[in-house]
């Protein structure tokens, strides 16, 4: 290709990124699946890494189309390494608080731990795996709110209700945790 090339992609020019992206999504999740992405993880990925470079086009130093390959390529290679990192984190994360034995008290947790966790509780909850009253109980605990209001909202009359509630999703979190 002419050295107008690196111009045409840094200027943001859109029949030149549809070419590109026409010639380069297929082997980009080859790519990613080569590296370890599963399925729609791969996919995922290679349409993250589209968006940003959309973003951020007028980063692109090269002049040619090779030099984009691999300028795609290694921002692809990138974002998979970042969410394995970040995948690994939360995993450690979340094997520390499921170390405990019982459920963990807001002031026992560090703000990523109760981060971390009150996404992955939520998460499971949108996913339809992880639902009940029980489950919302130990959410509403970690998320601060006051007993009362909590028990009264979900439909528990006593704290102690809320109490067993609370052990008892956190038992069947464990447990879910454990077979994933």
């Amino acid at each position: 290709m002419c050295l107008c090339f690196g111009n045409r992609v840094r200027a943001g020019d859109r029949a030149t990124f549809d070419a590109l992206c026409s010639r380069w999504c297929g082997p980009l999740v080859v790519f990613l699946r080569k590296k370890g992405a599963r399925g729609q993880e791969a996919e995922d990925l290679a349409q993250d890494t589209w968006e940003e470079l959309l973003r951020r086009c007028q980063c692109f130093r090269g002049n040619t189309e090779n030099e984009f390959e691999a300028w795609l390529f290694e921002r692809a290679g990138k974002r998979l390494l970042s969410k394995r990192r970040t995948e690994s984190r939360r995993r450690s994360l979340l094997d520390n608080v499921l170390r405990q034995g019982r459920p963990p008290g807001v002031s026992s947790l560090s703000e990523e731990e109760l981060s971390v966790l009150l996404a992955d509780l939520r998460a499971l909850r949108d996913k339809g795996r992880f639902m009940g009253r029980d489950v919302e109980a130990l959410i509403g605990r970690l998320e601060g709110r006051a007993e009362d209001d909590a028990a009264r909202t979900i439909g528990f009359s006593t704290p102690e209700e809320v109490d067993k509630a609370v052990k008892q999703a956190w038992r069947r979190y464990r447990k879910l945790i454990r077979e994933a």
